[in-house]
């Protein structure tokens, strides 16, 4: 048995306009900061969508969630961390902001362009070191044991991405769709084409 939650689980006490906005890209989707109920904790981000069926998105990562908690019953952590969508009515709804990540595509050009050899790992690398700088607990021969860690969580994660993609038959993966957060846990986004199904343009 597995619990899916429908992300019902955050409260708000209101919007921070000062950190909405209006992102550029062609369906212009809202950049939206919520006011976190619980006063200690940061604010919730939200992309709000218009134009998008999410639909296909909300069963794709049901799906993967599904995938990695029976990968972790019979022992294989694949460090799979699917975020949230919710469809709110026809053609909109909400997409999870996962925190602390980057599109492959910007690592690239952050390393002079597509012909970038190492991307994924000079971002590993380079948040290794802010974490050692923020933490001063942290030894600098410990860098070495945190980007090991950072690279277990990416070859993990990479794996079921992989299959899981493969499987579903997921379609229009490019370095814009492919994402990795600081810790090294790799995620794909934007399942608009899937099991046959893939949008043309009119």
């Amino acid at each position: 048995e597995f619990e899916i939650s429908l992300w019902p689980g955050y409260n708000c006490r209101g919007v921070d306009a000062s950190k909405c906005k209006v992102m550029d890209s062609k369906q212009a989707p809202l950049w939206i900061e919520f006011k976190n109920a619980d006063r200690t904790g940061g604010n919730i981000k939200i992309i709000f969508k218009v134009g998008d069926d999410l639909r296909q998105d909300q069963i794709t990562l049901l799906f993967l969630k599904i995938v990695n908690k029976m990968a972790l019953k019979d022992g294989f952590d694949l460090s799979m961390i699917p975020y949230r969508v919710v469809g709110t009515g026809d053609m909109v709804g909400m997409v999870e902001i996962v925190p602390r990540s980057d599109t492959v595509a910007r690592m690239q050009w952050a390393g002079g362009g597509p012909t970038n050899k190492n991307p994924l790992y000079d971002f590993i690398l380079a948040n290794a070191r802010l974490m050692r700088e923020n933490i001063s607990v942290v030894p600098p021969e410990r860098d070495e044991v945190v980007v090991n860690q950072f690279v277990r969580n990416f070859l993990r994660s990479c794996a079921g991405y992989v299959v899981a993609t493969y499987v579903m038959g997921i379609g229009d993966r490019h370095p814009s769709n492919i994402m990795m957060q600081t810790d090294g846990h790799l995620f794909h986004i934007d399942f608009g084409h899937f099991l046959g199904n893939f949008k043309t343009k009119k």
